[in-house]
């Protein structure tokens, strides 16, 4: 399976999350060159193919592989953050699939931690991110994964779950 439109898909995020917390000192705790910026999302996208067409143990791999990458450059490159609420999504719709429902569980709650926390930045109410945070569910985070990667497989999904139920 190829990943057709996820490098632009992925690009425009980072555009869009990069635009979304620019502000006057945005850039003056950032090491980062473009290059280097470049070169992780390069990163990050042939994780992203791993993850589409692995099987369930090679798709979490390179998930963990994903949010390692990410919050290892969270500092030089702290817009990146803003995708391990999608990897924690898809981390826990896996291991619900796979039946370990603790660990999926536990993914599910970061997910929702980063929704807090990229709330935040783009300036919601306190009430708003609560009330977005409580009415939040498993299986909105399970949708919100498949769908998602849905839109990049022509609508397959990522290879693994057709082996899990």
């Amino acid at each position: 399976m190829k990943n057709i439109g996820g490098k632009q898909i992925l690009a425009a995020l980072m555009l869009f999350l990069f635009c979304v917390n620019f502000d006057a000192t945005c850039f003056a705790d950032k090491k980062a060159s473009k290059k280097e910026r470049e070169d992780e999302v390069s990163k990050l996208d042939l994780l992203y193919d791993k993850f589409l067409t692995g099987t369930s143990s090679e798709a979490r791999t390179a998930l963990r592989d994903a949010v390692a990458l990410i919050q290892g450059r969270s500092t030089s490159i702290p817009e990146l953050q803003s995708a391990l609420i999608i990897c924690y999504a898809r981390l826990s719709l896996l291991e619900r699939r796979a039946g370990n429902d603790a660990q999926s569980r536990l993914y599910f709650e970061k997910s929702r931690y980063w929704r807090i926390v990229e709330s935040e930045k783009i300036g919601r109410s306190a009430e708003d991110i609560i009330h977005i945070h409580d009415s939040f569910l498993r299986d909105d985070s399970d949708s919100y994964a498949l769908e998602w990667d849905k839109k990049q497989t022509k609508g397959e999904g990522p290879a693994y779950l057709k082996n899990l139920k």
